[in-house]
């Protein structure tokens, strides 16, 4: 008697522990989720400043207010060409460059995170120490064609041309003005690709834009 009774509270104990792990696995979710937030630093963003024109023998100080932004503090800076640069691995180095020169920083951020960006300082020929208002001129370059494109003259004739970023000039026309038109082209044809520096030169002054040929 006494082991009837003992297999049958052993078979009671087993027939609840199943009740009980089948009422459990009933109310345990199929699946579980779980939010884990992710912090992501914004995007690294250089900034090399706005494009400038000097005179022979001037300086000027390049790189933007915050030459930086984005990505994770701290950042390492380096400018490129370094020479004519008081301190290449500033954010704001001073530049005194002899010829045209267009200035490139590298920032990197603490993730090891790159990015560029370039500034255009324009020696002025000797004796022109103006430039153009922005608005009134821009070029665009297509199918070969440089294209300058503007309806503001007070002078009769225009040369327009391009310097390669070492201070070469190129290519270079003078125009006769027409009343009345507002786009002025030359052949670019035998430039081969990169950065170039546009330039148009009139009576009233000069004006250069940063332009990339692609072949």
């Amino acid at each position: 008697m006494r082991k009837f009774n003992l297999l049958l509270r052993n078979y009671i104990l087993r027939y609840m522990l199943v009740a009980v792990l089948i009422l459990f696995f009933k109310i345990l979710p199929a699946q579980v989720h779980y939010t884990i937030p992710v912090s992501q630093a914004p995007e690294l963003i250089a900034n090399a400043g706005v494009d400038a024109q000097i005179n022979s023998g001037q300086s000027i100080q390049i790189g933007a207010f915050q030459t930086a932004t984005g990505g994770c503090f701290p950042y390492n800076y380096f400018w490129t060409p370094s020479v004519n640069i008081d301190n290449a691995i500033i954010a704001n180095p001073i530049a005194s460059p002899v010829i045209s020169t267009i200035f490139t920083v590298k920032v990197t951020d603490s993730l090891g995170c790159e990015a560029l960006d370039s500034v255009l300082i324009t020696i002025l020929p000797s004796g022109m120490n103006f430039q153009i208002n922005n608005s009134d001129f821009y070029f665009t370059n297509s199918n070969n064609l440089l294209t300058l494109h503007t309806d503001f003259f007070n002078s009769k004739r225009i040369e327009i041309g391009i310097f390669s970023i070492t201070g070469k000039k190129n290519i270079s026309e003078c125009l006769n003005i027409q009343e009345g038109k507002t786009s002025y082209s030359i052949d670019i044809n035998k430039l081969s690709s990169g950065m170039y520096i546009a330039f148009c030169k009139s009576a009233d002054g000069m004006y250069f834009q940063k332009i990339i040929i692609s072949r």
